[in-house]
This record gives C-alpha cells, sequence and structure tokens, in this order.
C-alpha cells in the first residue's frame, strides 16, 4: 500500500482549486509541501524576496480574477507583510503559505519561531495556523471562501512542518 503524506492531500487540496502555479522562494520549512505539489505538476515560480513573490501573486491574481498561491519559509513570512498589506488593499486573492517549525516545538522557541498567524491577521481576510494534515483540505478550502468571498483579498495559512510529513 503506497504511503500517503500531508503533502500529497494538501496538493490534491490546491489542484482542486485550480491552482497551477505558486511563487514562492524555497526553504527547509517548505520542502516536503513543494515535492508534493510537483509531483502533481504545479509550476514554482521562483523569486529573490518574498515581498516580491506576494506581489507578483497579487498580478496574477488580479490579471486572472482568480486566486494566486505564494509559498514562504518562517522568516520569509516576516519579508512578506508588506506584499500581503498591499494585496489586502488591492483586494486581490492571494493564498499565502508560510511553513514553519514543528508543532511541538511552537511557543518554546522553536527554530525561527515567530507568530505568524498573529502578523498576519491584522492584513489578510483570515490567518490559520493548519494542525492537522487530515484537516489540510478543510482549511485550504476556508481560505479560498474567504479569499473570494465579499470583498477580495489575501489569506494566510501556516503549515508546521510536521503536517506535510504527517502520514495519513
Amino acid at each position: 500500500m503506497a504511503r500517503t503524506t500531508g503533502s500529497h492531500g494538501i496538493a490534491q487540496a490546491f489542484e482542486q482549486e485550480g491552482i497551477t502555479d505558486c511563487f514562492a522562494i524555497v526553504g527547509d520549512h517548505t520542502l516536503p509541501l513543494m515535492d508534493g505539489m510537483d509531483r502533481r505538476g504545479a509550476r514554482f515560480w521562483d523569486t529573490r524576496h518574498e515581498a516580491a513573490a506576494v506581489h507578483m501573486a497579487e498580478a496574477y491574481a488580479r490579471l486572472r480574477g482568480a486566486p494566486a498561491v505564494t509559498m514562504v519559509t518562517t522568516p520569509g513570512h516576516a519579508n512578506a507583510i508588506g506584499g500581503l498589506a498591499h494585496a489586502f488593499h488591492a483586494e486581490a486573492p492571494v493564498i499565502h503559505l508560510s511553513g514553519s517549525t514543528e508543532q511541538e516545538d511552537l511557543g518554546r522557541d522553536g527554530m525561527q519561531e515567530i507568530d505568524q498567524v498573529g502578523m498576519a491577521r491584522p492584513i489578510t481576510k483570515g490567518a490559520w495556523l493548519i494542525p492537522d494534515a487530515r484537516r489540510a483540505p478543510e482549511y485550504i478550502a476556508r481560505a479560498f471562501r474567504t479569499a473570494l468571498s465579499g470583498r477580495r483579498g489575501p489569506v494566510s495559512l501556516t503549515i508546521p512542518l510536521d503536517v506535510p510529513n504527517q502520514v495519513v
């Protein structure tokens, strides 16, 4: 029997939402998720700065009239904040993903830990941490509904490293 991990489920959820492109900077906290999306045919647009990734996704979303996805690592999330604020005011439906340290290390000064949800909350329509791989499709669907309902805008999902690696 093939082993299914959270990264496969997350990648499938994005595929079902019609996502084919992701604006990103590769990093340790996002590698398993990127591998899962790559296996399902997603294209990655590698950027030199996290704010640039968000601005590119914003333009892509506005031109297409549909959500676009960004993916950054934990410290990169702080660099993306300005871009998320701009996407919020531009009413661009950007789904911002940021990897983080494993959940068992959150609140214990884990590797490069910052309050990603708290940082994103004031400048997005919603910010959540995905606590379990089995619930990832639920959170992703919620993110898309939120980004597209009413006045469009960005949402932020923090994905701890243990979630894409979790066997489901």
